[in-house]
């Protein structure tokens, strides 16, 4: 077992800055590596994740290439459209008062 968390410690360096920095001890950490192993989320925490997003910047800057240019362009067209519609559905200047009040003087026969 013990031999087991020093190679566990081995793949996971980012665990000793805990440890220097007297966040964590040896101690705790070998009792957490007995109770959970060493895929379990409670390492999450101590875990450096650098791996992580260099993988999910790479997916996206992936995923970025494979865009067609004509096709985003499309959808931003269409975008701007639906909203240029929308906004004059709203505009004061397109609304006509049509309202015309009654002169005080007249009555409804006259």
């Amino acid at each position: 077992m013990k031999e087991d968390f020093k190679n566990f410690v081995n793949n996971h360096k980012e665990l000793i800055k805990y440890v220097n920095t007297d966040k964590m001890t040896w101690q705790k950490f070998y009792d957490m590596y007995s109770l959970y192993g060493e895929d379990n989320s409670v390492w999450s925490e101590y875990f450096d994740n650098k791996a992580e997003t260099n993988t999910s910047i790479s997916s996206l800057i992936d995923n970025l290439k494979k865009l067609d240019p004509d096709e985003v362009s499309k959808n931003i067209n269409t975008i701007n459209k639906a909203l240029t519609l929308i906004g004059s559905l709203f505009t004061k200047d397109e609304v006509k008062d049509t309202y015309e009040p009654m002169p005080l003087y007249k009555k409804f026969e006259d």
